[in-house]
């Protein structure tokens, strides 16, 4: 007996072998699901009368929906989840596609964003589904190395890299500083020893005193970490590249534009889709959402797998894929892991 989470009742064997026949040849197929399909399809030798009365106990259930008086059988949200969550068998990438994304990912990387693009790409020719992919915010993101120079006697170069890769610099006028080449080299060694490793969110927010204490209690070093923290943009709005939105119209569901263009307008607002991606960031484990689970109403004609990547430092961020309802969720799951645990190596070591 198969316990169900959201109701209080179990599925038998035979009822769980029906309803996963149900959502398999719905997915394949994206048409309703006749009781004599499903008695050709499943091994257990039950006569279509026999099944039909199943159907009508997994209706009671919420498990299935009929749409029409005389058509089959569709999975309904709830049985969707209890597929995805007890039912299904996932179905490990191949070694041509393991092969495929090492190698794609492994080369030599330029920048972040150059190596979040070609994941994105990826992402979507494997899964065949829209894929999204989270760009970490700068203030996530840790201090690697700092560079504070003088550029003439009232100007100053603040330069920092961070553990991702990312560079932030700029110019600022500080008047008759009266900071020697020696005095500025030491507060550049003690301010990289004090800000390497921390948020540059930590950073704008950390008290002048308590960082540079008595060796550096003067009103110019201050000036300098204020400098500092100025360098670090203001504007932390979350980026999110998107690929493959054409594969959403190539769906049954998404063939009438009364229905895809709420989609298509939801998947290109980037509050939407960094929301639905930003989920990820606090969870260890592939999630997947489905169809009214969502909280922005055009999305709840789909369904979404993502996962967290992991980068150096605190760094981190999000990638899934996002379809219909009819997702083919033993696969898409697979592919979506593989390529979040292929990418964090990526960002940690690239």
């Amino acid at each position: 007996m198969i316990p169900l989470r959201y109701v209080d009742a179990e599925l038998d064997e035979r009822q769980a072998v029906i309803l996963r026949a149900v959502v398999e040849e719905h997915v394949s197929t994206s048409r309703p699901v006749a009781s004599g399909s499903v008695a050709r399809r499943s091994a257990l030798g039950l006569s279509s009368a026999t099944i039909r009365n199943e159907f009508s106990i997994l209706e009671e259930l919420h498990l299935i929906e009929q749409p029409h008086t005389s058509a089959g059988r569709v999975p309904s949200d709830r049985g969707y989840r209890v597929y995805v969550d007890d039912l299904m068998s996932l179905q490990a990438p191949g070694e041509a596609m393991r092969l495929q994304v090492q190698g794609g990912l492994a080369e030599p990387q330029g920048a972040l964003r150059e190596l979040l693009s070609k994941a994105c790409r990826m992402l979507s020719d494997l899964s065949g589904y829209t894929a999204l992919v989270m760009i970490p915010t700068l203030k996530r993101d840790t201090m690697r190395h700092l560079q504070i120079g003088s550029v003439d006697t009232d100007s100053l170069l603040v330069l920092f890299v961070t553990i991702s890769g990312r560079t932030e610099h700029r110019l600022h006028r500080l008047a008759d500083h009266q900071l020697t080449p020696q005095r500025l080299a030491a507060l550049n060694r003690f301010l990289n020893d004090r800000l390497r490793g921390l948020s540059l969110r930590d950073i704008k927010a950390l008290d002048a005193a308590a960082v540079l204490g008595e060796e550096f209690a003067d009103p110019f070093a201050e000036q300098v970490l204020d400098l500092v923290r100025d360098t670090i943009p203001d504007d932390d709005s979350q980026e999110v590249l998107i690929e493959g939105v054409i594969c959403l119209l190539a769906e049954p569901e998404f063939r009438s534009a009364a229905v895809a263009r709420p989609v298509l307008e939801a998947v290109q607002e980037s509050a939407t889709a960094a929301d639905l991606l930003s989920t990820l960031l606090e969870s260890d484990r592939c999630q997947v959402v489905i169809g009214g689970e969502h909280r922005v109403e055009p999305m709840r004609q789909c369904s979404f797998v993502g996962a967290r990547y992991e980068g150096p430092g605190a760094v981190a961020g999000a990638l899934g894929v996002l379809g219909p309802r009819r997702m083919r969720y033993s696969e898409t799951v697979p592919v979506v892991e593989t390529l979040a645990e292929k990418l964090s190596g990526s960002v940690v070591h690239g």
